[in-house]
């Protein structure tokens, strides 16, 4: 994650922060998705695009505000009870 609150640790697998718990979970499920997904895309084929920073910080305020996040980690913690 570009902003220092997750990363790799070889051999290990993924570790995030957060300012809550909700937050610290929810980092580490989406940057598990979007390693994921960069594997699904280098598979595909050489890499053709990146966003630029305008795009990066538009992604961060509106794909996953706050209320987004704890709505995410509300419904990860309905998964577990069930």
């Amino acid at each position: 994650m570009g902003d220092g609150v997750g990363a790799l640790i070889p051999q290990h697998g993924l570790v995030t922060v957060g300012l809550d718990p909700a937050t610290a979970v929810m980092r580490a499920v989406l940057l598990d998705r979007a390693c994921r997904v960069q594997l699904d895309a280098m598979a595909a084929g050489s890499l053709r695009r990146w966003s630029g920073t305008d795009e990066i910080g538009l992604k961060k305020a509106e794909v996953w505000p706050p209320a987004q996040i704890q709505a995410g980690y509300r419904f990860l913690l309905r998964q577990v009870v069930r």
